[in-house]
């Protein structure tokens, strides 16, 4: 499990099943190394630290201040954001997501969380807006 001291690569490399004797830059190992143990993770460890998150950014006042959000859409074990995103939007603030096209990253505005469908990126998920919905970047 990741916890907060450092960890080098050698010692996650010794503990994983990624072969890293590809052409994978260090960038590239290190992503995978993570989401492999952020894989691990129990479902109701993200559920409670995430809500825990959520809390803790709500109070925020810069959060509180902001007409614009810039968020992802969570897929498996990362911090669970939707309940940031509806509660942006019931606030009337603009919330945008990314989008990945070919090796870009737009951000596009969207209405609601029904705006939103799964979209594909180097064997993660992202959401982007749907075709016939009226998200502008």
């Amino acid at each position: 499990m990741l916890n907060k001291r450092s960890i080098s690569i050698e010692s996650l490399q010794s503990k994983s099943n990624i072969d890293t004797e590809g052409k994978d830059t260090e960038k590239d190992i290190i992503r995978r190394l993570i989401e492999e143990e952020r894989s691990k993770l129990s479902n109701e460890f993200i559920s409670i630290n995430s809500n825990i998150i959520t809390k803790k950014l709500l109070s925020m006042d810069t959060y509180k201040n902001a007409e614009d959000i810039y968020i992802y859409m969570n897929f498996g074990a990362e911090v669970i954001t939707e309940n940031i995103v509806i509660d942006a939007l019931k606030s009337n603030k603009k919330v945008a997501i990314p989008k990945i096209t070919e090796n870009n990253m737009e951000f596009y505005y969207i209405r609601g969380i029904n705006d939103t469908m799964p979209g594909l990126w180097r064997n993660t998920r992202t959401y982007e807006c749907r075709r016939g919905f009226s998200c502008s970047s």
